[in-house]
């Protein structure tokens, strides 16, 4: 996990083109800091696992503190990367115009009609792995991340952070 952090960290070290910069240019770098949120998505499950080992059992306290950090640093690399990525995406769509936007829009609803259409899972374990992955790849196609709750999801990790503090303590 620090390894993936570390690089994450590289790659929002990067100063992120500005508004009066060519299009093509701006969409590099928001599919760059896409890739980023999608890794952080796709990855989160290992967090959890991690997570729910370090509650099960018993740590000494200079892993609990690692652990910790590792959350700390998660949930601020993670938000920092999904602020940034908002911010692009909102320069971009400055710069295009009205048709340009509904194209966007058109394709968004065609993949959704698309995954909607796939048949429904047998069993418990597979619908949730159906359901996951629809999740991801429908974030993932998607190019306005205003409409995804991240702020939220982040809102959680740090109560949980705070919970943790209080059971290391």
């Amino acid at each position: 996990m620090d390894h993936f952090l570390d690089g994450v960290q590289t790659t929002l070290g990067e100063e992120d083109p500005n508004k009066s910069m060519e299009e093509s240019i701006i969409r590099v770098r928001l599919d760059d800091l896409k890739d980023v949120c999608k890794d952080f998505r796709h990855r989160q499950q290992d967090l959890d696992a991690l997570n729910d080992l370090g509650y099960r059992l018993p740590l000494k306290k200079t892993d609990a503190e690692r652990l910790h950090n590792l959350n700390n640093r998660w949930t601020t690399l993670s938000g920092d990367a999904s602020d940034r990525q908002r911010t692009l995406q909102a320069s971009l769509l400055q710069q295009q115009n009205f048709n340009d936007k509904c194209e966007e829009w058109m394709m968004y609803l065609a993949q959704v009609e698309k995954d909607l259409a796939a048949p429904v899972a047998g069993n418990y374990p597979e619908l949730l792995e159906q359901q996951t992955a629809f999740e991801v790849g429908n974030f993932d196609s998607l190019s306005f991340p205003d409409l995804f709750p991240i702020e939220k999801l982040v809102q959680i990790q740090v109560s949980l952070l705070n919970t943790f503090d209080i059971l290391v303590y």
